[in-house]
């Protein structure tokens, strides 16, 4: 072999080296990223991951119906307390009047008594 053949020889072989070498180290760095993608990865699964033997779903939908229903009777018995509200005030509005006139017919007795009137 002549000493061009040979040169040109090594020279291909010298590109495909540091092509070689180039890749290796791309590789390496695709290897560290893909590894820290698959840590944060099973990080995020451990969190989100359901471990329990019931449906999530189905677990806050029942949550939400309880919820729903406590709620409800919370309204019911706040409804029912106004409405008791209503009545005492309307039965003490009633009594006041009562207690009113019982004062308007006094007023008129005494006002006859001292005026002689009462006869």
């Amino acid at each position: 072999m002549s000493d061009q053949v040979i040169a040109a020889l090594i020279s291909t072989l010298g590109l495909i080296l540091v092509a070689l070498i180039g890749l290796l180290v791309q590789n390496a760095k695709q290897g560290t990223l893909i590894s820290r993608v698959h840590t944060k990865t099973e990080i995020v699964r451990n969190q989100v991951q359901n471990s329990h033997t019931e449906n999530l779903r189905d677990a806050v939908d029942v949550i939400r119906d309880e919820m729903r229903d406590g709620f409800k009777g919370i309204a019911e018995r706040q409804d029912a307390a106004a409405q008791t509200v209503i009545e005492v005030r309307t039965e003490a509005l009633r009594k006041a009047d009562a207690v009113d006139q019982k004062v308007v017919d006094l007023t008129k007795r005494l006002d006859r008594h001292i005026d002689g009137s009462a006869k």
